[in-house]
């Protein structure tokens, strides 16, 4: 899992204590977008994913330590792009354990608005 080294980057203060922020259940999603971020970057070297929000086109569902986004997107460039995701956390929900995704295609800027995307995220 990539978020932990993501973490540990000195560059990553502000996010580590934005986390912190968070009650447990937003801290768990944020990790998941996380390490979404730094699978899709690994995995797809010519995309910068910089953003991603989990419930773009619909809701999350969280059982225990695993999260589903089937409906997630992800910026990159100047583009948004579907993308679905599950996320397994330890039981605590602070380390991530097991993820698998899918990078579907770009989603029309025609689309954005009605899906509360951000034309600058």
């Amino acid at each position: 899992m990539l978020a932990a080294s993501v973490l540990a980057n000195p560059r990553s203060r502000g996010t580590v204590a934005f986390l912190k922020s968070l009650d447990a259940d937003g801290r768990f999603e944020q990790l998941c977008n996380l390490e979404a971020m730094a699978q899709i970057a690994r995995a797809y070297p010519d995309l910068r994913p910089d953003r991603v929000i989990a419930y773009a086109r619909a809701d999350t569902t969280t059982k225990g330590d695993l999260l589903s986004a089937a409906g997630a997107a992800f910026h990159s460039g100047r583009d948004w792009i579907n993308l679905s995701f599950t996320c397994r956390a330890s039981r605590d929900r602070t380390t991530m354990i097991a993820f698998e995704f899918e990078v579907g295609e770009p989603i029309p800027r025609s689309d954005w608005t009605a899906l509360n995307l951000p034309a600058r995220p």
